[in-house]
């Protein structure tokens, strides 16, 4: 079996319910962003890149990896059929809908499924007691 070094895993039910917090401060750091574009201040920037930078480190804390702060790609740790893999969900989803292997990235997301669903989970299985 191969696994990565998760501190945090997630199961899908698990990472939707942490939209709760991660979708409003993915927003944050998209508009952050969108600050920089215009930004001719340097001393602002700075200060922009510091708030990015801290919500950034809220997510971390969540256990989520931002991937793409500008438009706000975040994937959740977590397996599938006891191969680790990442939930991904992009600002303005409603939920999490989306997945993909550890070398994948946004082009190569696979739409979940039941069969998905059925054998999800945020530990290897011979971790989680099955």
């Amino acid at each position: 079996m191969t696994t990565t070094c998760m501190k945090k895993t997630f199961n899908l039910y698990e990472a939707n319910r942490a939209l709760v917090f991660v979708a409003p401060v993915t927003a944050d750091i998209a508009r952050l962003f969108l600050t920089l574009e215009g930004a001719e201040n340097s001393q602002k920037d700075v200060e922009t890149l510091h708030k990015i930078q801290n919500c950034i480190n809220e997510l971390k804390q969540v256990g989520c990896i931002c991937r793409d702060p500008k438009i706000g790609l975040i994937d959740f740790p977590s397996f599938y059929k006891n191969e680790p893999v990442f939930l991904c969900w992009q600002l303005g989803e409603d939920e999490i809908v989306h997945y993909h292997g550890l070398q994948n990235c946004l082009g190569n997301r696979q739409t979940i499924d039941e069969d998905f669903v059925r054998f999800n989970c945020n530990a290897p299985l011979e971790f989680a007691g099955v």
